[in-house]
């Protein structure tokens, strides 16, 4: 799974990332707290022209393909973002997020 949300070898083996949670007999889960991954879409002047000039029909692969040109993380990659920091599992990120 971890391989297939884009994670390297390397990073598999560097020993931050992990599976899912241990848990304990308070928690059972491994988790405490919520922790957000977001995807934010920032209103660039290409953006607003793609939109603007688009007429009835908006298209928002156009405008998605943009976004990520211009530096937005998608929630997936948000996601790998905190694996890849410590601080949540493959399978939860697995679960919260789909292919793009």
């Amino acid at each position: 799974v971890a391989k297939q949300l884009g994670l390297t070898q390397q990073e598999l083996e560097s020993g931050k990332i992990f599976e899912s949670g241990g848990g304990c007999d308070h928690c059972l889960d491994g988790y405490k707290g919520r922790l957000n991954i977001c995807e934010a879409l920032y209103f660039s002047n290409d953006i607003r022209k793609a939109i603007v000039t688009s007429g009835n029909e908006i298209d928002e692969d156009k405008i998605r393909r943009i976004a990520i040109d211009e530096g937005m993380l998608t929630l997936r990659e948000s996601g790998l973002d905190r694996i890849r920091n410590g601080l949540t599992s493959v399978a939860e990120i697995a679960t919260a997020t789909s292919e793009e």
